[in-house]
């Protein structure tokens, strides 16, 4: 279950590039793909329109809510899911998206162990989760490991690499 974060001293092309790119790239069938951005607000503007401009179509809090119920049917991952494109996933869930959709971009209002979008998902579904300073968003990447991901990997985004170097010392992931 691999965290994103987006850092405010990001390169915010960069990272909205490469996120989008690995979480399409083979539909997301591979377990170090995204799970969950966690965008530092300062660049969280930003960040989504080089995502919506990747590809990234951004769900309505009631489209997200009709997906999650799709994606984890009683609880548990809908597994012929697994690996299918972003059209055909929205379109399985009766949710329409302008063609050329890469990644579905699913809000996210929580993380946590509890709420199902920010788990791992095998398939180009990416949580988005905003968060008001750095501190909050090692916290949220830390929670989305602890359960379902500890000693697995985590990617950061973030020109300072005094930061690149906490997050890694803060998470406890084998590969950032």
């Amino acid at each position: 279950n691999i965290p994103a974060y987006v850092d405010e001293t990001a390169d915010v092309a960069k990272a909205a590039k490469r996120i989008a790119d690995s979480k399409a790239f083979d539909n997301s069938i591979l377990c170090t793909n995204e799970s969950t951005v966690i965008a530092h607000a300062a660049v969280g503007q930003r960040l989504l329109a080089e995502l919506k401009r990747q590809g990234c179509h951004l769900l309505s809090p009631e489209e997200r809510d009709i997906l999650s119920a799709h994606l984890f049917p009683m609880g548990k991952f809908n597994i012929p899911l697994i690996g299918k494109s972003a059209d055909h996933i929205a379109q399985s869930a009766g949710i329409r998206v302008p063609r050329g959709t890469r990644v579905l971009l699913a809000p996210l209002e929580r993380i946590g162990d509890d709420y199902l979008l920010s788990r791992e998902k095998l398939c180009p579904v990416l949580g988005y989760y905003e968060v008001a300073s750095r501190v909050a968003g090692f916290s949220a990447a830390r929670a989305m490991v602890r359960r379902q991901g500890q000693g697995h990997s985590a990617s950061i985004h973030a020109e300072d690499p005094s930061v690149v170097l906490r997050y890694g010392a803060e998470l406890n992931v084998l590969r950032i």
